[in-house]
């Protein structure tokens, strides 16, 4: 007789090193249903400075790792062996190094992952032209032969089948919206006192790397452009374009750096702005509309798609256009932000929840269970 266990799942991560898909993979093991699914992790390399294990070991989930090097990724004997002590009905990897190891070695395991981003544009813009469609077709073989591969988008989906035929399943990032909520206009001036911003400005703020994946300096030259009055921008993060960004900043610009309030200074905020030339699905932008504020975002296709190609919740602009953007952004100065708000949280609650995310991935782990179990029974008989 067959007997039915709990779905163990082991996750395959490089490092849980804070970053957009470690954070994911929290709200992602948060809504598991663990009296039917029992989650586990196995690390390739050592932990930075700025890791989450804690945050995941507070949620009871086992942590292993491998202690790799970079170039002592295809040691894949070392992977197969922890994987035989957990003993995993499905392996969910994530990341180039991880659907590499996945791809290869473990073939005779039912596999998933997901897909953070569209490899060709991301690679494109991190690693240069050349580089980065190397890279990028490398990773496309990986997916290839991965059994169940998860896009974090429909943006992401319909990019992978249009270009290289690779056919996934969606399932949307998520925001946890217990963190990210509105706040009252009291409770604005408040953290707006306590981070040191003036209390009755015009407050924009915009989050992430200062790269040329994220676009910063459109974003300043745009803000400074639309000559807003009575208003601040804030800019959070930090990358290679912060001197750059530091030169262009005026006293309307506040270049803050890295933070770890970044839902401190959403709330204390009237609006967010993305310049972003890429994005798998913007988790930075999901959660300033889950604290309720309007956005200003760059056209790309995945900002199109939280807003669902509407207005309600926000204002789009050419990529890479800042005449454009301090167009939109006067725009919106004279338009009702409050509704706007309320309708960006909304967008929110009815798609991007931790929760909904997490019901997609445990659905889609419920269909793989399946399988093993069928094939568990064939062996029986």
């Amino acid at each position: 007789m067959l007997v039915i266990d709990k779905v163990r799942i082991a996750y395959i991560v490089s490092s849980l090193k804070r970053c957009g898909p470690m954070v994911q993979l929290l709200g992602l093991i948060q809504g598991l249903n663990r009296e039917r699914f029992q989650p586990s992790i196995i690390t390739l390399s050592p932990e930075p400075e700025d890791t989450m294990i804690q945050s995941f070991l507070e949620n009871d989930v086992k942590i292993n790792s491998l202690g790799l090097k970079r170039r002592e990724s295809f040691l894949g004997g070392k992977l197969r062996k922890q994987l035989s002590e957990i003993s995993p009905m499905i392996v969910h990897s994530h990341g180039i190094r991880a659907d590499f190891l996945a791809a290869t070695f473990l073939q005779d395991y039912y596999t998933c992952n997901t897909i953070h981003s569209f490899v060709f544009e991301d690679y494109g813009l991190t690693y240069g032209r050349v580089m980065g469609s190397l890279l990028a077709r490398l990773h496309c073989r990986f997916i290839r032969r991965i059994i169940v591969p998860i896009s974090c988008s429909r943006t992401v989906a319909d990019k992978l089948a249009r270009s290289v035929q690779i056919e996934t399943e969606v399932v949307p990032n998520g925001v946890d919206t217990k963190v990210f909520v509105p706040v009252t206009t009291e409770e604005k001036l408040m953290l707006r006192k306590k981070l040191g911003i003036p209390l009755d400005c015009t407050l924009f703020v915009s989050t992430g790397n200062l790269s040329v994946l994220k676009d910063p300096v459109t974003l300043i030259k745009g803000f400074q452009q639309a000559q807003l009055a009575n208003s601040k921008l804030v800019v959070l993060g930090d990358g290679p374009l912060k001197d750059v960004l530091a030169k262009e900043a005026d006293d309307s610009v506040i270049i803050a750096g890295k933070v770890s309030n970044v839902h401190q200074y959403l709330k204390a905020a009237d609006v967010y702005v993305s310049c972003s030339q890429s994005e798998g699905l913007p988790m930075a932008v999901l959660e300033a509309m889950s604290t309720g504020i309007p956005v200003v975002l760059s056209n790309i296709d995945s900002h199109r798609e939280v807003l669902q190609d509407q207005q309600r919740a926000g204002l789009t602009f050419p990529t890479g256009d800042a005449t454009e953007l301090a167009t939109q952004l006067r725009k919106l100065m004279g338009m009702n932000v409050g509704e706007m708000g309320r309708q960006a949280r909304k967008i929110v609650l009815d798609n991007y929840s931790y929760a909904t995310m997490s019901k997609g991935y445990q659905d889609i782990y419920e269909s793989i269970a399946q399988r093993y179990y069928a094939k568990e029974r064939k062996q029986l008989l």
